[in-house]
Order: C-alpha cells, then structure tokens, then sequence
C-alpha cells in the first residue's frame, strides 16, 4: 500500500506539537513562520471522530515523520469504495498517526497532540 501513498516533500509542511487545549487559528497564529489559512491545517486523531468525505487525510509514519496523502490514504483508513461520512478511530497501526483537514477557525487541539500545517 505504501506503495501508492502520495508522499508530500518535507519543505511542504509543518508539524508542530500541541501541549494543552487550545483554538486552532490562536495555536497557528503563536507559532513564527506560519499564519493560519483555513483548510491549511490538519489536526492529529485522536479518539474516535465523523471524517467528511470532502476533507482531505494525511498519514504520518512516527518513526520518520515523512506525510502521505492522496486517493491510498483514505484507502488506507477507510477501506475502497466507501462514500459519504466515516467513523474512524485512531490507533488501527500502530506505526501510522492520522491528520485529518480542519476548515474550522476555532477548532479546539487535544493536548498531547500535533498540528499539521501545509506550508
């Protein structure tokens, strides 16, 4: 599967480390170097969460942390061939953290937690 994983070039982004609850725009905007823009940031899975099917997945593999996304990501996550809104859990592999996009300006980060930013 790897394989046929979009790898996105690691000048592309950003992943920076959440350490406590925090709005999304605020937590961006505190960082130098980057500004928020709606759909630019991704925000790391934790528990169980509803991923639309318009909103955009990135793997990440936490040894490396080199970014994958396209078609074999959701694949990857969601199985082929699945329409609409998808429960998804995180922890399925253990090698493997998921980011999924945020359009929301005031999206609340889990501590303990990354942020990924498209640069």
């Amino acid at each position: 599967m790897r394989a046929n994983l979009e790898p996105i070039p690691a000048d592309k982004y950003r992943l920076l480390k959440v350490d406590k609850e925090v709005e999304i725009r605020s937590f961006v905007d505190s960082h130098p170097g980057v500004t928020y823009e709606r759909g630019s940031c991704y925000y790391q899975l934790g528990a169980r969460a509803q991923v639309q099917q318009n909103k955009e997945v990135i793997v990440v593999e936490k040894d490396t942390d080199r970014a994958y996304t396209g078609d074999a990501a959701r694949s990857l996550l969601f199985g082929t061939g699945i329409q609409g809104t998808v429960s998804v859990k995180a922890g399925n592999n253990p090698k493997l953290e998921v980011y999924v996009q945020s359009r929301s300006v005031n999206r609340k980060l889990k501590p303990n937690t990354r942020l990924l930013i498209m640069l």
